[in-house]
């Protein structure tokens, strides 16, 4: 019988073991949708001087402008082929502000992104 049991408590563990992971998707959904998420907020122009680096992976890499205060610049995809030949460089940019929310699947905030829309090249840094 205390083998019996024994047996039985291994076995409530072992399925307790495999269902905890999984309770951590189980949380509030995004009932607004992605449509009826807030409009992001333009800020003014802004001049940026940093490192260019490649972030992400396939299939959405992002070239990021990473200045002297360890800020993300991302630059929209119609001014990514102004300064992908500067990767690892140092530059200045100049361009509109645009900060948005980053929105997880459960329609959680996960913080804000910065976007610099209309990019222009200033200078390019030895």
């Amino acid at each position: 019988m205390n083998e019996a049991r024994l047996f039985f408590f291994i076995g409530i563990l072992f399925a307790l073991c495999l269902a905890v992971p999984g309770l951590g998707a189980l949380g509030k959904r995004d009932l607004k949708g992605s449509k009826e998420a807030a409009a992001p907020a333009e800020q003014g122009v802004l001049r940026v001087t940093g490192r260019v680096r490649l972030v992400g992976s396939m299939p959405f890499p992002r070239l990021v402008v990473s200045d002297s205060e360890d800020r993300d610049w991302y630059v929209e995809a119609s001014g990514q082929k102004l300064i992908e030949q500067y990767q690892q460089q140092i530059i200045t940019i100049e361009g509109i502000v645009v900060y948005e929310d980053i929105v997880l699947a459960n329609g959680e905030k996960a913080g804000v992104r910065s976007f610099l829309r209309n990019i222009r090249l200033i200078a390019k840094h030895e």
